[in-house]
């Protein structure tokens, strides 16, 4: 065994009693087993490890997103949400109250003003559903039934919410999971809406479908075809919320 060179650049012979040079790699291992580390600047980077991986963990987990305001744009990649529902505005929106994972004991408030601030407003993705009376407005036909439709089968549920984008009213555009009776599996909630025949597919420029698109089409075409929810109207007397939408628009 050689030694390294000395200032002369010969090598001096290490004699037998010596003891063998330690690897770098041998020396970190041992830098890490001792009870009190002597290294300042492993410990630091060690610690710095820990906080940035922890700091992460919380924002993703444990950060509780007060309203839509709070959402950055990392949040639409699309990020998952779980939270419970705690009104239904219109016929195919609702406000979810967030609980993080890493927060399971997190409860909306019972009374209705202090719920104000603390939710998200989300518009399902995908589809169209009557309109309600609004603003002097008439409603749509089977816009109340869509209402009691979607109410019923949110309200009150923990949904896991896919957010996509922010629209022009500054709601969520999000896909949204509920579980179902009787074996508890999660179903989209808008594919549930069209195949009940009270919402038709959402087809204006910049709407969200997550790749279903097809698979919504295929559903609204079914509920036509066996003349579910709003299709028992005659092709007469029906109006898209689309077309319904865009006839108050104009002057």
């Amino acid at each position: 065994m050689f030694g390294s060179p000395d200032a002369n650049g010969t090598t001096p012979r290490r004699k037998p009693t010596d003891p063998p040079t330690p690897s770098a790699w041998q020396t970190l291992l041992d830098a890490c087993a001792r009870p009190e580390p002597s290294n300042p600047l492993l410990v630091g980077a060690a610690t710095a490890v820990l906080l940035l991986g922890s700091n992460r963990l919380w924002h993703r987990y444990g950060r509780r997103i007060r309203n839509v305001d709070e959402l950055a744009p990392a949040d639409f990649a699309p990020r998952r949400l779980r939270g419970v529902v705690t009104s239904v505005g219109d016929a195919d929106n609702f406000r979810l109250y967030h609980r993080p994972a890493l927060r399971p004991w997190s409860r909306p408030p019972t009374k209705r003003p202090d719920l104000k601030g603390e939710t998200l407003h989300v518009r399902l993705a995908g589809i169209d559903a009557p309109e309600l009376a609004h603003f002097g407005r008439p409603s749509q036909p089977y816009s109340q039934e869509a209402l009691e439709w979607l109410t019923a089968t949110v309200l009150g549920k923990r949904l896991l919410v896919e957010l996509h984008q922010k629209d022009q009213y500054g709601r969520v555009v999000g896909m949204a999971y509920v579980r179902v009776f009787p074996w508890l599996r999660r179903r989209n909630v808008s594919a549930m809406m069209l195949e009940a025949g009270f919402a038709t597919v959402y087809e204006s420029a910049g709407a969200v479908h997550a790749g279903q698109l097809d698979r919504f089409r295929a559903l609204e075409a079914n509920a036509k075809s066996k003349r579910k929810g709003m299709w028992v109207q005659s092709a007469r007397a029906y109006e898209s919320p689309a077309a319904y939408k865009q006839r108050f628009r104009s002057p």
